[in-house]
């Protein structure tokens, strides 16, 4: 089974990279991949995972998964245009996204999308950072594992042959008339 928080990401990290103004600059990360930065770009990342106990046996649970999508924008001597920058990102991530039915699909549920806006003037560039939550929940069950240990099956035949009229009732004799033994591969 794939983990439920991987697949999102992949297919998130896939459906964004070269679909907005960020371009190919959208990376499965929390950090930016390389020294130089360059901007906008798009960091997608697990924040957290609950999982819920949901029914009894075999364990089953419900996922709420919070998936980041880090949108970044450089802060000129504009804050404005940055803002008005990131707006627009954000929104067309969004769109693209919740407009995309496969990628809906992938969780049972969306529940909550949570937008922050964060500015940094950490490192070389300033740069303003709308942190995009989505809340996702997706049931999971782990099904035991049983070894199998069937290795052979051996099957027998009691019919009534020769019929006998004089018995009180038609039925089986107590004989084996026809036995076979099936070995079952196991490799």
């Amino acid at each position: 089974m794939d983990l439920f928080r991987t697949a999102l990401r992949a297919s998130t990290v896939a459906l964004l990279k070269g679909a907005t103004e960020a371009g190919d600059r959208v990376f499965p990360s929390r950090f930016m991949p390389t020294r130089k930065t360059e901007f906008p770009a798009v960091l997608v990342y697990t924040l957290e995972e609950d999982m819920e106990r949901n029914g009894s046996s075999p364990p089953q649970f419900e996922h709420t998964l919070t998936m980041v999508i880090d949108v970044r924008v450089e802060m000129d001597m504009d804050a404005a245009d940055a803002a008005d920058d990131i707006d627009a990102l954000s929104q067309a991530i969004l769109n693209r996204l919740l407009t995309n039915p496969e990628w809906v699909r992938q969780a049972e549920t969306i529940s909550a999308i949570k937008r922050r806006i964060v500015p940094s003037d950490q490192g070389q560039v300033p740069y303003l950072a709308a942190l995009i939550g989505i809340v996702c929940q997706q049931d999971s069950a782990w099904e035991p594992v049983i070894p199998n240990t069937l290795d052979e099956v051996r099957v027998g035949f009691d019919c009534i042959q020769p019929f006998d009229p004089n018995r009180a009732s038609a039925g089986p004799d107590g004989r084996s008339e026809a036995a076979a033994v099936f070995t079952i591969p196991t490799d």
